[in-house]
């Protein structure tokens, strides 16, 4: 008996020694995103802590998946503000995919977002329930906010959906 207390004192001691490591090196908890800007509060995100972000002409986009739950309705909401629209949304993907900012265009009146799905697996082949996930885009504008925006839920083949927010 005695041996083995020593030899689960031994691996006890290695593996609290691996986990010591890699705590060190940043390996544990979870990932930050260092390129928020001061008006955003921390990010809480853990589906997509790294920010895409996507330009068009005046306008620049920096888009997000919050998190994903069980497979709900598409839902879209704008907030129009001084120098930015802020879109926030749910979407259900389908296949194995997770929501990214696909097209971003902006004609002075009208902002267009276009969210398509990107494989989670690329280079696997893995059977998947359905998810759906919440995302938020952020849209910096350089001049006047547009008076809309429409929001395009793009299904690679299947129908799109789209949403229209006015700015009131």
């Amino acid at each position: 008996m005695p041996e083995r207390s020593v030899e689960r004192l031994g691996r006890r001691r290695v593996l609290t020694a691996i986990a010591g490591v890699l705590g060190l090196s940043g390996c544990l908890g979870s990932p930050t995103d260092e390129s928020s800007t001061s008006d955003e509060p921390p990010s809480t995100e853990t589906v997509s802590p790294t920010p895409l972000t996507r330009t068009a002409d005046g306008v620049r986009a920096t888009f997000r998946v919050l998190d994903g739950h069980k497979p709900t309705d598409d839902t879209v909401r704008a907030t129009f503000e001084a120098s930015r629209v802020v879109v926030t949304g749910t979407m259900d993907p389908k296949n194995c995919r997770r929501p990214t900012l696909s097209n971003l265009e902006f004609d002075g009146d009208a902002l267009r977002v276009v969210v398509g799905g990107e494989p989670r697996y690329p280079d696997e082949d893995v059977e998947c329930g359905n998810a759906s996930y919440d995302y938020r885009c952020v849209v910096s504008i350089d001049g006047e906010i547009p008076n809309r925006v429409d929001v395009v839920h793009d299904y690679h083949g299947d129908d799109a959906q789209t949403f229209t927010v006015k700015n009131d």
